[in-house]
């Protein structure tokens, strides 16, 4: 996986690259160096941003514990009123619970510390991979016309420039459609008074990079801090109607004109290779699917045995199933051979006839 999102992160670093060294006159290694040190800033800027907003929630815990506590008493007497379950009893479900979570939690950390080692340690090999590939683009470039001797070199450059496009515009597409869904959010909580909007808003453009499934964690990261702040029920149904007409316009706008039109695929067999990744590698197979699925439509558009492949990615809609069909071309020359063939055979019918009844 480090060296897939290596691959991603040096084609979206390529204009830069290029800029540098054309622009600027930089040396090609300072050139990706700077490009790649720069982008790690700004992601660096990020986290301590994203840090400070988590700084502000700690200091404000004791807060946060007692409207915790408060929402919960709430709920408790809602339950007793209306499923007619005492305290003690839902006291003791509590603590049940409690005690079971505890058990699956010894192991559930081991699994997250194993998890998160890999996960630390991939995110530093991405830089370097993204550089090497930098560095060493023309050697994978030549190597490709060396393995397919037979294919024109234009058209293995030609298949190479349609993916770094389409990847580039689906990164580029995804940053834009991340940027303002944490915008519109920002503004959103902001309009309503919630707590930590800024934070929230950040949050929730981040985890909408994780197709589908996304959105519905990032709802309810905002639901649960919004209710340890307020317990007021037009706050929180004002925050689920901001999260669902948010997930319209980025279903039905963002993605179709931002995203979608880079790497046009249809529905289905996106969410099938978007399942598959999740399936293989979890939550970076997921954001992997699709710009993969797109490098794969492009390579099957090109090479004629696989265009079918091709057309079962795309998003077209026939009319029928042999609407778009097209007719193979037959030679006259195949009539005309037809032709001359029946004509022998019914004169060779006719002689035999003809000699039967003499």
């Amino acid at each position: 996986m480090p060296m897939l999102f290596g691959v991603l992160f040096a084609i979206l670093l390529m204009p830069l690259v290029s800029f540098c060294r054309h622009k600027l006159r930089f040396p090609k290694i300072l050139a990706i160096a700077f490009a790649i040190l720069f982008s790690l800033f700004l992601v660096s800027a990020l986290v301590y941003f994203i840090s400070l907003q988590v700084g502000a929630i700690a200091e404000d815990w004791t807060n946060i514990k007692l409207n915790l506590l408060k929402n919960y008493l709430h709920l408790q007497q809602w339950i007793k009123e209306e499923f007619n379950i005492s305290f003690p009893d839902q006291n003791r479900y509590v603590e049940k619970l409690t005690m079971d979570s505890i058990q699956d939690g010894k192991s559930l950390l081991g699994n997250t510390l194993t998890s998160f080692t890999g996960t630390l340690l991939g995110c530093i090999l991405v830089p370097f991979y993204a550089f090497l590939i930098l560095v060493y683009q023309n050697l994978f470039i030549t190597f490709l016309y060396r393995l397919m001797p037979s294919v024109k070199p234009d058209k293995i450059l030609g298949i190479l420039l349609q993916i770094k496009t389409a990847v580039h515009s689906f990164l580029l597409g995804t940053l834009m459609e991340m940027g303002i869904i944490s915008v519109f959010t920002c503004v959103g909580l902001l309009a309503m008074g919630v707590k930590y909007a800024v934070l929230l808003g950040i949050i929730t453009g981040l985890l909408n990079l994780i197709p589908y499934i996304g959105i519905l964690v990032a709802t309810g990261l905002t639901l649960f801090s919004t209710l340890t702040v307020t317990a007021h029920a037009s706050t929180v149904v004002g925050v689920l109607i901001l999260n669902a007409v948010l997930h319209l316009i980025d279903a039905n706008v963002l993605v179709p004109l931002v995203v979608s039109s880079k790497v046009k695929m249809n529905a289905f067999i996106s969410l099938t290779l978007i399942v598959i990744g999740n399936h293989l590698a979890g939550i970076a197979g997921m954001f992997l699917a699709i710009p993969m699925a797109g490098i794969l439509k492009i390579i099957f558009d090109e090479v004629e045995f696989m265009k079918p492949w091709g057309y079962l990615f795309g998003n077209v809609f026939p009319n029928s199933p042999i609407a778009e069909i097209e007719p193979v071309p037959v030679e006259p020359e195949i009539f005309i051979s037809k032709g001359k063939r029946n004509i022998a055979r019914a004169l060779s019918w006719l002689a035999v006839f003809i000699q039967k009844n003499k």
